[in-house]
């Protein structure tokens, strides 16, 4: 299932040969019911973020992508990021989706200056996070098991708390 899920995701455009997509053409090439969702829950939840994830993709996938050196966003990177995004509670705000220099794909909530939580997960399916809670902060390394981890819930929810 893995490879079918990133298939879509290699080559160039089909329209022009081009290496980058225009929004139209990622609209066609990549429909929403590529990643399991209905033409009216496109833009909800889990669905909304596996079409950043493959947008941030198309930004990322070829070495240099961001003009000083960034390591390419792999495959294997954006179906674990898809399965990560799949767990996060529905009760939580969308987080901000982008590549890492080093190929990982992050989601951030940010709360305001001084309040952060980031998680960036790898090809191997590791979660590095890190998050500043005004005077304290937190971070480590978890490995995705297919659940949104217990610890990733207690910060998030300490991030909006103010505490």
């Amino acid at each position: 299932m893995k490879s079918a899920l990133v298939e879509p995701f290699m080559g160039t455009s089909p329209a022009t040969g081009s290496k980058a997509y225009s929004e139209e053409s990622q609209q066609s090439v990549f429909p929403s019911r590529a990643f399991g969702c209905s033409d009216t829950s496109a833009l909800i939840g889990g669905c909304l973020l596996s079409q950043e994830i493959v947008k941030t993709y198309l930004d990322a996938f070829t070495e240099g992508w961001d003009g000083y050196g960034a390591e390419p966003v792999t495959r294997e990177t954006v179906a674990h990021a898809i399965a990560f995004a799949s767990t996060i509670p529905s009760s939580f705000p969308m987080p901000d989706i982008c590549a890492d220099p080093d190929g990982d794909i992050n989601f951030e909530w940010y709360d305001s200056p001084g309040r952060v939580f980031s998680i960036s997960i790898n090809a191997a399916g590791l979660l590095n996070y890190a998050g500043l809670f005004g005077k304290s902060s937190s971070y480590g390394v978890e490995e995705f098991a297919g659940l949104f981890p217990r610890a990733f819930i207690i910060l998030i929810q300490r991030l909006y708390s103010n505490v």
